[in-house]
């Protein structure tokens, strides 16, 4: 049996690769699965450099060493400047990247980083920019800061400029953000490859695969292959495994547990089995998605509740706790984000791999994985010339190009380079992970919307009703909250 398996999903994945047209894909329609391209594995995805794909930057572009500023923030991976070579490979590919792009469009690339990890403050430095006269041309901040700026009105529509070089229906573009946060065509913030966190902080499930071998479980692998990697049959995995290590009687961090995340890690299931927040009707209006505050996502969220209270999967405050649970050996599934290899992975000496958060049920269509709020947004102030912007736009485009050809390949062969033996199977994962990776509105926007997305999570964590939430809070002020974002983003654009 197990070697049907295993051929089944080489003949799938042969295929797969044989009809993967495009690296990104968006998610449109009433739910985040529906619209997805495909879930196959991209040739061009996580791109070897040895098949660049072309883009559409003119050859002749030279703005005369001029210098173009950009605003980042801490990211806790390497984004944005690297002062000299030092060895780590990443941290090379992030100065090659920084130095083809000034090379190629005669600019000189000037980053300042926003000194606190507070989200809260960031708007308030970009108020300060613009107010001075000393804006940035390019705000590159996590999710929440820039969507924080969007609402205050401080960023330029990216869909209304002339002469704009960004090109959105290239692979280097997430696809997903830009549909989910548009309003006819106006939309404020942009990530793909340009963003190195936007390839490492996308959901999956990290998986112990001795600890699979050990307990005679499905391999995971065998079951995303064979369209059966849904939310139903990892919990059923869960069962019977729990041992209490600390003879406490409690269900805690020291014990051996089923599955582990922190508390905001939990929503990414949710979202991995279609399950949105936001969507946009018929008249282009946002709206709270029909599975969100419907039955499916009490089905889903009972589901978790059972896993918690039954099997003794856990929820915690800290990541670090549940990752380092994880490296222990003390865990057999982690949700958490798919580059965490790369940054903590090296003294592991079980073979791990990841797959991506699983689908409702067999009749959903594509894989999800849910992108982290971590992810780094690129957005353009209003307060910049009009005669810089396109040359700003050429510096987006090909900081994205050279993104996906120089750094993102770089990435995988890092998470890859930890294994106890080279896995095509991981490999495969980490792509598909990356084609399916997604936004909504509600996650993006999350601050203007009491917090929505992190909530599933602190209410597993809590055990409290889901669906008293729903009925009380979402339908009520949340509801309110979105007609006005809606409306606001509208105004913005004007």
């Amino acid at each position: 049996m197990k070697k049907q398996k295993t051929l089944t999903r080489i003949l799938l994945l042969a295929l797969a690769l044989s009809m993967m047209l495009v690296c990104f894909v968006g998610c449109k329609g009433d739910g985040p699965d529906e619209g997805t391209e495909n879930n196959s594995v991209s040739t061009n995805g996580g791109n070897t450099g040895d098949d660049e794909l072309g883009d559409s930057l003119p050859d002749d572009l030279n703005y005369n060493d001029t210098v173009v500023t950009i605003y980042g923030w801490q990211s806790t991976v390497t984004e944005f400047e690297v002062e000299e070579y030092n060895g780590i490979a990443i941290d090379q590919a992030v100065y090659d990247r920084n130095k083809t792009v000034e090379s190629r469009l005669g600019v000189k690339l000037d980053y300042e980083i926003f000194p606190s990890g507070d989200s809260n403050k960031y708007p308030t430095e970009v108020e300060l920019h613009t107010s001075g006269g000393e804006a940035y041309d390019i705000y590159a901040g996590h999710t929440r800061m820039n969507a924080l700026c969007t609402t205050k009105g401080l960023f330029l529509n990216l869909g209304g400029i002339e002469n704009s070089y960004l090109d959105f229906d290239k692979p280097w573009w997430n696809k997903s953000v830009i549909e989910k946060t548009s309003i006819g065509n106006n939309f404020y913030i942009c990530t793909g490859d340009i963003a190195p966190s936007s390839v490492q902080m996308v959901y999956c499930i990290y998986f112990n695969e001795d600890m699979i071998t050990n307990e005679h479980l499905d391999n995971p692998y065998d079951l995303v292959a064979d369209n059966e990697w849904t939310l139903e049959n990892m919990l059923a995995m869960n069962m019977n495994f729990y041992q209490d290590d600390n003879t406490n009687n409690i269900a805690d961090i020291g014990d051996h547990l089923p599955l582990v995340g922190a508390n905001w890690d939990w929503p990414a299931l949710l979202h991995g089995c279609g399950i949105g927040i936001v969507d946009t009707d018929v008249t282009g209006e946002f709206v709270l998605n029909s599975d969100f505050i419907g039955e499916k996502s009490i089905n889903v969220m009972e589901m978790l509740e059972d896993t918690i209270a039954l099997d003794n999967s856990f929820v915690n405050n800290s990541d670090g706790d549940t990752r380092n649970s994880f490296m222990n050996e003390k865990s057999l599934f982690l949700i958490t984000q798919s580059g965490l290899a790369a940054t903590h992975f090296s003294d592991i000496e079980f073979q791990y791999g990841a797959v991506p958060c699983p689908k409702y049920d067999s009749e959903q269509e594509n894989y999800i994985s849910t992108a982290r709020q971590t992810v780094t947004m690129y957005s353009l102030s209003k307060a910049v010339a009009t005669d810089r912007l396109p040359m700003i736009t050429a510096v987006m485009e090909c900081l994205a190009v050279e993104g996906y050809n120089q750094v993102t390949p770089v990435v995988f062969d890092t998470v890859m380079k930890y294994q106890k033996s080279a896995s095509a199977d991981m490999s495969d994962m980490l792509q598909l992970i990356r084609e399916t990776a997604w936004f909504d509105m509600g996650r993006i926007y999350t601050n203007d919307l009491s917090i929505i997305s992190d909530r599933p999570g602190m209410l597993l964590r809590d055990g409290q009703s889901w669906a008293t939430y729903l009925d009380g809070t979402v339908k009520t002020t949340v509801k309110n909250q979105l007609q006005k974002l809606s409306d606001d983003l509208v105004g913005f654009a004007q």
